[in-house]
């Protein structure tokens, strides 16, 4: 049983989301300090998001390196050093 919350804000010139998963005692899925939390955020051009994913890997771990997606010219996943997951990507919006 796995439920899922996730609520998006607009902060400054970034958007963040946090996603939170709750595993229930039965669950096989491995559990850590932190993994029950993702905290997504969209920032508005890709040397900033290069700049975030390096702060937040010091001490931790890449997941994924930035790389172009489908949905986004860069997109990348960090564990930081409190074990808490962060999914980095950049949104350019070509009105600008």
């Amino acid at each position: 049983k796995l439920a899922t919350y996730a609520k998006s804000r607009k902060l400054g010139d970034y958007i963040s989301s946090l996603i939170l998963r709750d595993l229930d005692d039965s669950s096989t899925e491995r559990k850590e300090i932190g993994s029950q939390v993702t905290i997504a955020i969209t920032i508005g051009s890709v040397e900033k998001s290069k700049e975030v994913l390096e702060k937040l890997k010091e001490g931790g771990e890449i997941e994924m390196t930035l790389q172009e997606t489908f949905w986004s010219p860069s997109y990348g996943q960090v564990t930081d050093k409190f074990g808490v997951t962060w999914q980095i990507s950049t949104h350019i919006d070509d009105n600008e």
